[in-house]
């Protein structure tokens, strides 16, 4: 939750001046929490990852393929 609050001002900024710019944080955002996200699960807790996966799974339609 940290990581996220030292980069809204960041991310705030770059909302007004250009897409490459937000395009950027963005992904320096999903690659420090990708990389920092799973140390919850020392505590048995679940990541923002976890969640979203779960909900990946239950959003995605199941293709068959014939």
């Amino acid at each position: 939750m940290y990581m996220i609050k030292d980069y809204f001002l960041l991310f705030h900024q770059a909302l007004q001046k250009d897409t490459q710019e937000l395009s950027k944080i963005l992904l320096r955002l999903f690659n420090l929490l990708q990389r920092n996200g799973r140390k919850s699960h020392r505590y048995e807790k679940k990541t923002v990852f976890d969640i979203l996966g779960v909900v990946y799974e239950y959003t995605t339609p199941v293709h068959q393929v014939a």
